[in-house]
């Protein structure tokens, strides 16, 4: 099996930096970095080929909802990159706004960084092929416990 290609995408150097060391250690290849939608839109633009874009939800230039909207541009031109949203804030409206988005679609708060081996293991689950047939529980185990519906099939 081919080892995942991620790139992370945060405006803080230190989140960016904890990521990629995870990533690294769980078996990925951090293939790129950014820390603004900007930088994103560029490394989309150069054609070079990754798997997941983990990215936060809230990023330069307005600190709002750039990651969201990100992901719903890309939804929207059919894009079928695996995303992983990291946030600080529970929010539920964002969170529910991204997981609507569709499938290869992930939620996690940045508290929730600790637990590495959960967090690899959805990584992994969104880099292998079968990413785009995620069932609804694991969509459901990415959104915080306090937003969970039980899902319906």
């Amino acid at each position: 099996m081919t080892r995942p290609r991620v790139v992370v995408a945060d405006d803080a150097p230190l989140i960016r930096q904890g990521v990629r060391e995870l990533l690294v250690r769980g078996g990925c290849d951090v293939v790129g970095e950014a820390g603004s939608i900007s930088e994103v839109d560029g490394l989309l633009l150069t054609g070079e080929p990754f798997d997941v874009l983990v990215l936060d939800i809230r990023m330069p230039p307005t600190h709002t909802d750039e990651g969201v909207v990100l992901l719903e541009r890309l939804r929207a031109a059919g894009s079928t990159l695996g995303v992983l949203l990291l946030s600080m804030y529970a929010s539920p409206s964002l969170a529910l706004r991204a997981m609507s988005a569709g499938h290869g679609t992930g939620y996690l708060l940045k508290a929730g960084l600790p637990m590495v081996m959960r967090w690899l293991r959805r990584c992994e689950r969104w880099c292998r092929a079968d990413r785009w047939s995620i069932r609804p529980w694991c969509r459901w185990w990415s959104v915080p416990r306090g937003l969970r519906r039980a899902p319906t099939s």
